[in-house]
């Protein structure tokens, strides 16, 4: 498994959420445009995106808030790191677990009985 997932404009949406759960198997990403609407995850990402910032890397130690915050800095798209319960429901990070790294945050899911998404 990679240690860092590396986007540019000709990865399909898809295919970076598979990814990031992948390496995080409890946490996943849900990606909005700027004003909330939903994205084709379908598309590559040079589609979607609102901004051109080149390329974006996502390793363990970044933090859930940082990754956001990078997504609408590096491409003007909203993105959202969360969780899913055993009945299906997903639950968005918020609070405590944006100042969290993107490994602490996958860890905890798994200990608060959150279900793997691969």
């Amino acid at each position: 498994m990679a240690t860092e997932i590396t986007m540019t404009g000709h990865k399909k949406v898809k295919t970076i959420v598979h990814e990031f759960s992948e390496k995080f198997n409890y946490l996943s990403l849900v990606f909005k445009k700027a004003n909330n609407h939903p994205i084709d995850i379908e598309k590559n990402l040079s589609e979607v995106r609102e901004k051109n910032g080149g390329e974006l890397s996502i390793v363990g130690n970044l933090t859930v808030g940082s990754l956001e915050k990078r997504f609408m800095e590096n491409f003007g798209i909203n993105i959202q790191v969360v969780c899913k319960s055993a009945d299906g429901r997903i639950h968005n990070t918020k609070g405590e677990a944006d100042t969290r790294t993107l490994a602490e945050q996958n860890e905890t899911a798994k200990e608060e009985g959150f279900v793997s998404f691969v």
